[in-house]
């Protein structure tokens, strides 16, 4: 009897094993090929990227050559059509290239939408930033100072390799409007910068020489001249402003109305100015040492890491097998024979 009830237990498990797997079956079968397709289609998608690369690589090779032998119209469609259709890294490059062709030819709003459209579809932030400063600079000249001033605070803020350009752009913007103060803050933040290269702290300081020589306030500061014994008028009515002997004014500064600058030579004998070629020479050889220790200083490190990783693969030396204990004879003890 006991047998009978053993053997009933065993067919009613089976059976219900039976049923379960072939409920589970088609949710099993199913994950697989979801699994397989999955990896197929990945694979797949790999492949028309790899092609999609290469066929718009092509084509922005030809774009570029249409525009290298005249046919600008004709590169400038083409680009723009890279820039819509091309994988996004080829799409980017097209985009940036299309705003520049169009600043090249004059059509600054349209060039201008095209760098603000190319910022938005860049998922490299850096070169998202190459846009943004690009298009800054174009609205320096056709958008107010608030909308500028925007625009340049945005790439300030992100802290990026473009952010002393954006701070530079923004000091000149404010000395060209009049403000002194502002451009001053600026161009001392930029001075200060440990991290500005020494061509730029050089402007800077040019600038700050020129806002503190009194460069800074056109028709107001001029009109306000004669109750001034200390400011100089020309026969021309206008107010001058002597620059620091070796200063020159910035590139790109606007002079304000109804003032003229004079430069004051060097001594005989001093130093060239700052934007000599010889200070040019100077700034590409400082940029090329600062490059060669950045090198080495990296090697360095990479050296340090390799003998890390190695050290770490090394295999363990196994350890020295022990001298076996030698057994101590027992101590008599007192009154034991």
């Amino acid at each position: 009897m006991s047998d009978l009830m053993v053997e009933a237990k065993e067919e009613l498990r089976r059976e219900n094993a039976e049923k379960a797997a072939k409920k589970a079956a088609p949710f099993v079968i199913g994950a697989l090929i979801l699994a397989i397709a999955g990896a197929g289609g990945y694979q797949f998608w790999q492949k028309n990227q790899a092609e999609a690369t290469s066929n718009a690589s092509v084509a922005y090779y030809e774009a570029m050559k249409k525009m290298q032998t005249g046919d600008v119209s004709g590169g400038i469609a083409a680009l723009k059509e890279i820039s819509k259709t091309a994988p996004n890294g080829m799409a980017s490059l097209a985009a940036l290239q299309y705003a520049s062709a169009l600043q090249s030819e004059g059509q600054t709003q349209n060039a201008l939408a095209a760098f603000d459209e190319a910022a938005k579809k860049t998922r490299d932030a850096d070169l998202a930033d190459i846009a943004r400063m690009r298009a800054a600079y174009i609205a320096s000249s056709v958008e107010t100072q608030e909308k500028l001033i925007a625009r340049l605070d945005f790439i300030i803020g992100r802290k990026g390799p473009f952010a002393l350009l954006a701070r530079e752009l923004k000091a000149a913007n404010a000395m060209a409007h009049g403000n002194a103060t502002a451009a001053k803050s600026e161009y001392q933040l930029l001075q200060l910068d440990p991290n500005a290269p020494k061509g730029l702290r050089i402007r800077a300081s040019q600038a700050i020489a020129v806002i503190e020589a009194g460069a800074v306030g056109g028709a107001p500061a001029a009109a306000a001249a004669p109750n001034d014994p200390n400011v100089e008028i020309g026969a021309d009515g206008k107010r001058i402003i002597r620059l620091p002997p070796g200063v020159k004014l910035p590139p790109g500064f606007q002079v304000p109305p109804n003032t003229r600058f004079i430069e004051t030579p060097l001594p005989a004998g001093a130093a060239a100015p700052a934007n000599s070629a010889d200070m040019a020479r100077e700034i590409e050889a400082e940029r090329r040492r600062a490059m060669a220790e950045q090198e080495a200083l990296t090697k360095s490190q990479q050296k340090q890491v390799d003998a890390i990783a190695n050290a770490s693969k090394a295999p363990v030396p196994a350890p020295e097998p022990q001298a076996p204990e030698v057994p101590t004879e027992p101590t008599k003890q007192e009154g034991v024979n």
